[in-house]
């Protein structure tokens, strides 16, 4: 990471690699490398870079990015030619983009992620639709707005869950959003259309009902008013194991 021109990654082509590999070096990367204590004349660049990249397009639009950085919760993209994925054109780091898009969007999605408690999933939820408006003045496409509040409000759902539901149903379990939110057509906050999917072969906890019920009322707290058809996690016949669904269907 050259001090003459100042940046937090670089990329690295691994050519040997078959087929070849394009990853970043990361400042992040660096600094996990000394305090490990592996001499740095000894440790090839290869073996902390990430060659998991998340990419975009060059033609992409900007709101298309954003959606990616959050629904992969990375901090930044590499950019590629459109007509060749191996050729970077550069990379589009977190606080280029929310700087262009305005602080609004990053802040809501900090916001989220490090939320201790229910009420601060609550105060996050109150700023989607002030971005949306935002965004709406700002040009942004209908299409690239709605896939940023899908992406947004699945991890407002995961959160939620995550404060009410035990690690282990967490872990055996699958939140399934139906209707326009999980179709990705949903820009204002309309009334919850959501199901549980179990493990198969897991045994939920004796309070599941409790459980479910407790996440339902969150999401109406947060503005999100019950399925008048009962379409949500308080209703048992939206719950069961693969199985079950299976079957029903």
């Amino acid at each position: 990471l050259s001090q003459a021109q100042p940046t937090t990654s670089v990329t690295v082509r691994d050519m040997p690699a078959a087929p070849p590999r394009l990853g970043t070096f990361t400042a992040t990367a660096l600094q996990r490398a000394v305090l490990e204590g592996t001499p740095l004349d000894r440790l090839p660049v290869g073996a902390v870079a990430n060659f998991g990249l998340v990419c975009v397009r060059a033609s992409d639009p900007v709101g298309d990015a954003l959606t990616v950085m959050v629904r992969h919760a990375v901090h930044r993209v590499v950019v590629t030619r459109d007509d060749d994925a191996m050729q970077i054109v550069g990379v589009l780091e977190a606080l280029d983009l929310f700087s262009f898009l305005s602080n609004h969007s990053y802040l809501t999605n900090r916001e989220i992620a490090e939320a201790s408690d229910l009420a601060g999933l609550r105060t996050a939820a109150g700023r989607i639709e002030p971005l949306i408006a935002l965004l709406h003045r700002g040009g942004t496409r209908v299409g690239q707005i709605a896939a940023l509040v899908q992406a947004l409000n699945a991890k407002l759902f995961e959160r939620a869950w995550q404060f009410i539901a035990p690690p282990a149903l967490v872990a055996n379990s699958c939140l399934i959003v139906m209707g326009s939110e999980g179709r990705g057509e949903q820009l204002l906050r309309t009334d919850q259309d959501n199901g549980l999917l179990l493990r198969d072969g897991y045994t939920p906890p004796s309070q599941l009902q409790p459980l479910c019920e407790s996440f339902s009322q969150a999401l109406s707290d947060f503005g999100y008013p019950p399925c008048r058809g009962g379409v949500m996690l308080s209703n048992p016949a939206w719950r069961g194991s693969e199985r079950d669904f299976t079957q029903r269907a």
